[in-house]
């Protein structure tokens, strides 16, 4: 599965104190900086990013965009591989990299999801998750332009994900931003409807989303602590996004 939009963890704010350890508030020390880029990240959003997502539904098929989401995230799998051995899992290391090979080779690039056609499922790891697993707490919370919500150790993780994605290191500057382009815009394709309507209607929308995000990134890293019942909650909200996001349905007007 893809990474969730910070724009989508939204749907899981209602759940945001069942999933957090006692004492496990944001630390926002730098939130005037933070707002700053937040409403500079929402300008970009709406003057470019969005319009841009609208033609792409637009032009593009829907197995088309299929097709290209599979090719992005089929190149996130060597950040997934490199992070499955850093932390110690080796046999899901193993299943990812089979994964890789068969969709990069009988799934042509990765343009087909062979393996997970056959049960194979997509680990979703990166850097920030490792650093985690070594005992590195996640310091201040902070918003990073053009990507969103982060923490000090999840931006170590953006850049070993930078770092091993395969196009940068393609010699060739405009294939390098129209694919970083694509990967923005397939993210922002898959934003279910209710979550923007959610952050719309809130009365603090830098805060909605910030604690969301946290949340949903807790309990990505320690869900296993929570009560059972409070999981369970949890896990059908994200169930509920999963499904949303799958159906690729989003509000297409610009």
């Amino acid at each position: 599965m893809a990474p969730r939009t910070p724009l989508a963890c939204a749907l899981l704010v209602g759940a945001a104190a069942c999933a957090a350890p006692a004492g496990g508030g944001v630390a926002d020390p730098l939130e005037p900086l933070n707002r700053g880029v937040f409403v500079f990240n929402g300008v970009f959003d709406l003057a470019i990013l969005r319009p841009l997502t609208w033609v792409y539904r637009r032009v593009l098929p829907a197995p088309v965009r299929g097709a290209v989401s599979n090719v992005l995230h089929n190149l996130l799998s060597i950040d997934t591989i490199l992070n499955d051995v850093l932390q110690g899992e080796l046999a899901q290391a193993g299943q990812d990299f089979g994964r890789f090979a068969v969709n990069s080779t009988i799934g042509v690039g990765g343009l087909f999801d062979v393996a997970g056609r056959y049960g194979v499922a997509q680990h979703d790891t990166d850097f920030g998750e490792t650093l985690h697993r070594w005992g590195a707490g996640p310091g201040p919370y902070l918003v990073v332009p053009f990507v969103g919500p982060s923490t000090a150790r999840d931006v170590a993780g953006l850049g070993v994900t930078f770092a091993t994605y395969p196009i940068v290191y393609v010699d060739d500057t405009t294939v390098q931003l129209v694919t970083l382009g694509l990967v923005g815009v397939d993210r922002r394709a898959r934003v279910p409807p209710k979550a923007e309507q959610m952050v719309r209607d809130s009365h603090d929308r830098y805060a909605f989303v910030r604690d969301a995000w946290y949340q949903n990134r807790r309990f990505h890293l320690e869900g296993e602590e929570a009560d059972s019942e409070s999981s369970e909650e949890l896990e059908d909200l994200l169930d509920e996004l999963d499904e949303l996001e799958a159906t690729g349905d989003v509000d297409e007007d610009p």
